[in-house]
């Protein structure tokens, strides 16, 4: 793996442990310019390790031609720490957040619009590209305007943290407004021991639900049948021609199911929209799926998701069961 050599040995596992143990990423890859040159050969035995550093800021990655007393060769690396602008947030789509009534009466039009047009295996996948198009332009223009300076607190925020932020405040404004300079200065050491104490205790704060929300994981057990069916290797044995149709109560049954709110996927469209989506047109929705199912189809936009692995605590992270 590491070096040019397709096993990994005794040692590249234990980079491999280093790497997943303290978080570090890895810059150069098999296909990276040589970093060690000899009479028998060049390879990428040489890695290039950062952290806490975006892949976007490495703006230059080059070997010099240089002599050196080894057989490595000198790597000349640009980081660019230079802001390039404001970063924008992720703007996920809530169905309380629209203009309920002009959204629904857009929807509606939408969805009567495309289910005049001929669904075949040809066009499916073109027909729910542009499906979305639509749907995320009605989003848009129905998406109401939220005051940038209403902010909700963090979900590790608490009540003692208020309080601690309220005197470091009051001491910051009381030592700034100190003229002599020795008090000021004693003003100050009280100010910034109050300070540092607030820090630890907003980092303790974050851990202590980090950890509530990792124990929330486990009970829940997310990974379930999915985790079961490649595990045993059966998700190549899957044929979606096989399933049955599906009908309008059915989908009624698991819309009912699903909370509004959850984390939506890389589309950014939570449950409330989708579920608005269908109630316009259950049959609509109906046919598409089935249409689907008969073509043995699962369009590329269904298929794209972002996942976040959690190792498990002392465990060996090369393991699919860790």
């Amino acid at each position: 793996m590491f070096g040019g050599l397709e096993e990994t040995d005794r040692r590249g596992k234990e980079v491999l442990n280093f790497i997943s143990t303290w978080n570090v990423t890895i810059i150069n890859g098999p296909n990276s310019i040589p970093t060690y040159s000899c009479t028998k050969g060049e390879c990428q035995i040489d890695l290039k390790l950062t952290r806490n550093i975006d892949d976007r800021h490495i703006r230059e990655w080059k070997d010099l031609d240089q002599e050196t007393l080894s057989d490595h060769i000198l790597i000349l690396t640009e980081v660019n720490f230079q802001k390039t602008g404001r970063t924008e947030c992720r703007k996920i789509l809530k169905f309380q957040d629209m203009k309920i009534l002009d959204f629904k009466k857009d929807l509606k039009e939408l969805i009567n619009t495309f289910s005049e047009a001929d669904i075949t295996s040809e066009n499916l996948k073109d027909y729910i590209d542009k499906f979305y198009e639509g749907l995320y332009l009605i989003c848009e223009i129905n998406q109401k305007k939220i005051s940038e300076n209403k902010r909700k607190n963090a979900i590790w925020w608490n009540s003692n943290l208020e309080i601690k932020r309220r005197k470091v405040r009051a001491l910051r404004r009381r030592f700034q407004a100190i003229v002599d300079f020795e008090e000021r200065i004693a003003r100050r050491l009280i100010y910034k021991r109050e300070l540092a104490n607030y820090k630890k205790e907003i980092l303790i704060a974050k851990q202590i639900r980090f950890r509530k929300f990792l124990d929330n994981v486990v009970k829940k057990n997310l990974f379930g049948i999915p985790y079961d069916i490649i595990k045993q290797n059966e998700c190549n044995k899957l044929k979606l021609n096989r399933i049955r149709r599906v009908y309008n109560r059915g989908i009624q049954t698991v819309i009912d199911s699903i909370e509004d709110n959850k984390s939506p996927g890389i589309d950014d469209l939570t449950n409330g929209i989708i579920k608005e989506l269908i109630y316009a047109d259950m049959w609509w929705c109906a046919k598409v799926m089935n249409c689907c199912f008969e073509n043995g189809i699962f369009p590329t936009k269904w298929r794209i998701v972002n996942v976040t692995l959690i190792p498990k605590e002392g465990k060996d992270t090369s393991l699919p069961s860790s």
